[in-house]
């Protein structure tokens, strides 16, 4: 449902599965990031709250590329909140953590770019430290 855009019914989803996760900190932690990614479109400050709790958890794990996804997710959520300068330090890190662990994050550079269109309409390629 997340990847067809059909969010609030994979938000629905993840919340009934949340349930289900008391005994699985890995299943709980995945759910926080795919909540995070889904309800980063359409409610941005309970995307950043999901952000929060699997950035937690997956750091406890030891889980960084589900650190990774939920910077993005937090880019996402902070630009949809007009806070330009917090969504492009997230992008960073997502994509920091990401090549640390020699995994991809595609959409946080990219975000990262939009972000500093938004900010300077002049740019017109994606910043060098994206």
């Amino acid at each position: 449902y997340r990847f067809s855009f059909m969010l609030e019914q994979a938000v629905a989803i993840y919340t009934d599965a949340m349930e289900a996760t008391a005994e699985a900190p890995g299943l709980e932690a995945k759910l926080h990031s795919n909540l995070a990614e889904a309800c980063c479109w359409f409610e941005p400050d309970r995307a950043l709250e999901e952000a929060a709790i699997s950035i937690d958890l997956n750091k406890g794990l030891g889980n960084e590329i589900e650190v990774a996804k939920c910077e993005a997710a937090r880019c996402i959520a902070l630009a949809k909140l007009g806070r330009l300068e917090d969504g492009l330090a997230s992008s960073r890190d997502a994509r920091s953590r990401a090549e640390r662990v020699g995994g991809q994050v595609v959409h946080a550079p990219i975000l990262a770019w939009r972000v500093e269109n938004v900010r300077s309409e002049n740019q017109t390629t994606p910043s060098s430290d994206c």
